[in-house]
């Protein structure tokens, strides 16, 4: 059986615990979208690198 103390040790700690998964999984959700946009930002620089060949060649 558990006493209160102890229960709140418990509580506690798996507060904790979740919060540390939250924040982690909050900062993987962020990298992964900062990862998006610098594949969004390298592919638009291609993008206007052929635009501008394509001008050029014309």
């Amino acid at each position: 059986m558990f006493t209160p103390n102890r229960e709140d040790e418990l509580f506690e700690s798996l507060k904790k615990a979740v919060s540390s998964d939250k924040t982690e999984m909050h900062q993987k959700v962020l990298e992964q979208f900062e990862r998006k946009l610098s594949f969004r930002a390298i592919g638009e620089e291609i993008k206007s690198v052929f635009e501008i060949l394509e001008r050029r060649s014309n």
